[in-house]
């Protein structure tokens, strides 16, 4: 049994070239779609991680604006500050917010998590300051307002009853108090309760005579005692409030190292984005190149399958059509799956078979007629004229079939000539069919036919693929054609139309990319800028910081010499004092002397009296004796004279004693004066020298802290130049970026394309060509830059 071949028509290779075609493109094009999609998404996480990081850049600024707030409100003591504070508070958990949810669209659940947990220090700082806040408004946003205005009033109180009341003693000690108080509040410390409650003990104790009336001191001793309850109170908040400030500063700088790890951890996950954002990129790309190649590969190989289903079996036909015009019957029939080049072979069979059936009947023709010829060779001559005769015809007849051999002889040629130029891929010869007739007739009307329909279709499809090898992807196949020509025409015009939608995606993302790589470029430039311009500042406050603090310490080198006179001075006040104290003793003894001998001399005086009476009455009795006692009355009277003398001296010297004992009890009170002035003094300087001692400290850890500032200072200056390189090293890439930008622009420029609503790529290059550029660097910048060389 002959093996069956399966058939196909050129019309079907033709349908799987086109198909081949189509499906080649729509893998390209599905490839090229893949790769927009791929930065599509990247873009959008690109633009997802920019506005993370945006975020927290707004929650560092609400944490640092919330920070202002506080302290503006512990230096004002603006309630208005307080509801700011919330607001700003409220603000930054939105931001939070906002950053949990965009690290959760962008799959970093870690990070959102991380992002979550800051949440909770911020309320608690924001609950804090609402504490710290109510305390204040206790303590008193003012002098006039809470327990502030009611120490104040209670004081003021009492110092307008001890000033009506003359008392500058008192006076002196409601200074001292107020003193104490004033310096608690300036360095909230425990010890001057201590100082404030000794003061008014000694208020207090202060003698009740001193006072005019009991109802006075009543009065004082009550408004020193609300005084006393109210600043116990008062300082008790005081030291709340500052334990709350320190709370307050510890849970903000708690959160400040969170924040600096929260942004490490964003920078981690943006370089891990940007990776695999390349590395899908370059995915893309191969998929592309491995698609194309795939593509390439299936259209070479229809185009091999087509050249051997068609041109090898028509050189075949060309070899037999030669040989046949040569003469020769001995031909191979060629065998094709194209039920065209079957027909033609079919022909060329007939065509072959007709010869020799021809051949066969000229033979048999020629022996009959040699057989009649030997037959009538005994016939007479009547009979050799008949045989002239049909002699005669068959010449003619053999002229004749000689001619009409020449003729298909010459047919032969003609399309084994039209068939060799198909089989060379020149279809626009014709095969004239007015001088054929028959079979040869039919099978030139055939070999034109195949010619005009495959002249008509190849010359579209060349004419095509012509126009899309210019890059022209306007141009489309007509619709005039039928059958496979008309599949081919609808996958090509529908090829060329998803590339030049491709092309045109790629020409608007490049536009695009361009445009937001020219404004990242400006806005690094600008930070660039102002991160130079700030690095300036900070290192000229740098400088000033580090004259500051040689200022503050040189003055507190001065303060610390200052203290050691003061405590020398206080030291000499002090033997002052003792040596006062030594005078007033001996001033003490003297006046008890003088007393002393006052006594003796009223004793004496009481002596002379009772010696004046003794002397009267013995006047008195000598009187009495006449003569006998004259002697003694003589003697009498001089003794009563001598008592007389002896009190009228000790008068004279009482008198004296006690002008003395005057004047030694004024001189003891101006040295007891004195040694008050001198206490007070001594106390004075103590006091000083306590103050400059704090102010030795307080200098001493002024200097320090300017210290750290001016370190902090410097770090900063550092981290704000790095700052200002890293801006230019991302200016350079997003100028690399601008310049693959550019080259992708300009090689889908060399594409026409149907645009639709979308501006073309020489259209969109030139309206960024036309944007300004980065600014000039400034001297200032060019300092900072050479500064950080």
């Amino acid at each position: 049994m002959a093996k069956s071949v399966k058939t196909r028509t050129f019309f079907s290779h033709l349908i799987g070239m086109a198909l081949i075609v189509f499906f080649s493109t729509l893998a390209v094009g599905g490839s090229l779609g893949f790769a927009v999609y791929i930065d599509n998404q990247s873009k959008k996480e690109s633009i997802a991680m920019a506005a993370l990081k945006e975020d927290l850049g707004a929650v560092e600024r609400g944490f640092a604006a919330a920070r202002d707030i506080e302290t503006q409100f512990r230096d004002l003591h603006d309630e208005s500050l307080i509801t700011r504070h919330e607001a700003q508070i409220e603000a930054t958990g939105e931001e939070l917010e906002k950053m949990v949810a965009a690290a959760n669209g962008l799959g970093f659940e870690d990070l959102a998590a991380q992002t979550e947990a800051l949440h909770e220090p911020l309320l608690d700082y924001g609950s804090s300051f609402l504490e710290l806040s109510d305390n204040l408004r206790v303590v008193g946003l003012d002098h006039d307002s809470g327990l502030q205005g009611e120490l104040r009033k209670a004081v003021h109180d009492a110092e307008k009853i001890i000033d009506s009341l003359g008392m500058p003693d008192v006076r002196a000690s409601l200074l001292m108090l107020r003193r104490h108080e004033k310096d608690f509040i300036l360095r909230i410390d425990p010890v001057y309760i201590d100082k404030v409650d000794a003061e008014v003990a000694n208020l207090l104790a202060y003698p009740a005579e001193k006072y005019p009336s009991a109802q006075h001191r009543a009065r004082v001793v009550k408004k020193i005692e609300a005084y006393q309850e109210t600043f116990h109170l008062f300082a008790d908040l005081s030291l709340q409030l500052h334990d709350l400030i320190i709370s307050s500063d510890e849970q903000y700088h708690a959160m400040l190292p969170e924040l600096d790890q929260l942004r490490t951890h964003i920078a981690e996950n943006s370089d891990a984005l940007e990776a695999s954002a390349v590395q899908h990129k370059l995915m893309a790309g191969g998929v592309i190149a491995v698609t194309g190649l795939i593509g390439f590969i299936a259209l070479a190989f229809g185009a091999f399958r087509l050249f051997r289903a068609t041109v090898v079996p028509l050189k075949k036909v060309s070899e037999a059509v030669e040989t046949l015009a040569g003469g020769s019957t001995e031909i191979s029939v060629p065998q094709s799956r194209l039920r065209e080049v079957q027909a033609i072979g079919a022909a060329l069979s007939t065509f072959r078979d007709a010869i020799i059936e021809r051949r066969r009947l000229e033979a048999e023709h020629a022996a009959e007629t040699e057989r009649a010829a030997a037959a009538r060779a005994e016939q007479a001559d009547h009979e050799a004229a008949e045989a002239r005769a049909k002699a005669a015809a068959a010449e003619a007849e053999r002229l004749a079939t000689a001619e009409r051999v020449a003729r298909e002889h010459a047919a032969a040629q003609e399309i084994a000539a039209v068939v060799a130029a198909c089989a060379e891929g020149d279809f626009s010869q014709r095969l004239r069919t007015d001088d054929k007739e028959g079979v040869f007739a039919e099978l030139c009307e055939g070999v034109n036919r195949i010619g005009e329909a495959a002249m008509d279709g190849l010359s579209a499809v060349q004419d095509a693929l012509d126009q899309l090898a210019q890059g022209d992807l306007t141009h489309r196949m007509p619709e005039r054609f039928h059958g496979v020509f008309a599949e081919i025409a609808a996958a090509m015009n529908r090829s060329t139309e998803s590339l030049n939608g491709t092309l045109t995606n790629i020409t608007v993302s490049a536009a695009s990319v361009d445009t937001a790589a020219s404004e990242i470029s400006g806005a690094t430039d600008d930070l660039a800028r102002r991160s130079e311009r700030n690095a300036a500042t900070l290192e000229q406050t740098a400088s000033a910081l580090e004259q500051m603090s040689a200022t503050v310490k040189s003055a507190a080198n001065s303060a610390e010499v200052a203290r050691v006179a003061v405590d020398d001075i206080s030291g000499k006040a002090g033997a002052g004092r003792k040596v006062v104290e030594s005078a007033v003793a001996a001033m003490d003894e003297i006046k008890s002397s003088s007393d002393a001998i006052a006594k003796i001399l009223q004793v004496i005086d009481d002596i002379a009296f009772q010696t004046n009476l003794l002397a009267l009455n013995a006047g008195v009795e000598a009187a009495r004796a006449g003569e006998a006692g004259r002697g003694f009355a003589v003697v009498a009277s001089e003794v009563r004279a001598l008592a007389q003398r002896s009190s009228e001296a000790a008068r004279d010297i009482a008198r004296l004693i006690e002008s003395s004992s005057t004047s030694v009890g004024r001189g003891v009170d101006l040295v007891r004066d004195s040694g008050r002035a001198l206490r007070d003094i001594v106390a004075g300087v103590e006091d000083a020298a306590t103050k400059i001692a704090e102010i030795v400290t307080a200098s001493r850890e002024t200097a320090a802290g300017i210290g750290e500032i001016s370190n902090a200072t410097t770090e900063l200056d550092r981290t704000t130049q790095h700052n200002a390189a890293v801006f230019e090293q991302t200016n350079a890439a997003v100028r690399s970026l601008q310049g693959e930008a550019n080259a992708l622009a300009e090689a889908v420029s060399a594409f026409r394309l149907e645009v639709q609503g979308a501006p073309s790529a020489p259209a969109a290059w030139s309206a960024r060509s036309a944007a300004p550029g980065p600014a000039p660097r400034t001297e200032e910048t060019r300092f900072v830059s050479r500064r950080r060389a």
